[in-house]
């Protein structure tokens, strides 16, 4: 999740080119700046503040794991109120170092189980 927290606002323009920056070039080369901020719409027209998950401890739904095809998927949450903030990240090895290639976050209710 620390890409998505590199800065205070989500709605700054650079922001998206630097989350773009820091992925891995497979998602680079599909996707553009202004696609991600597209898909991050949403948190910015409701001021979702992602700074507020910054102090909070992922809570892992699984443990980490290398997947037949060589990604690093994490799963979890963030325990935060009235919502939680859900996430699955999926990291390759990209020029040397292990880059996003899928960030997937939710914000709803707590799961029941």
């Amino acid at each position: 999740m620390a890409e998505i927290n590199q800065t205070d606002l989500i709605t700054r323009k650079w922001y998206y080119v630097v989350l773009h920056a820091k992925t891995a070039k497979p998602f680079r080369d599909q996707f553009t700046p202004a696609y991600i901020k597209g898909v991050f719409k949403e948190f910015a027209e409701k001021r979702i503040d992602f700074d507020i998950i910054a102090a909070k401890t992922p809570l892992p739904t699984q443990a980490p794991k290398i997947d037949e095809e060589g990604r690093l998927i994490f799963l979890g949450y963030f325990d935060t109120t009235p919502s939680h903030v859900y996430y699955e990240l999926h990291y390759i090895l990209s020029e040397g170092e292990w880059k996003p290639l899928k960030i997937n976050v939710n914000v709803k209710a707590p799961d029941k189980g």
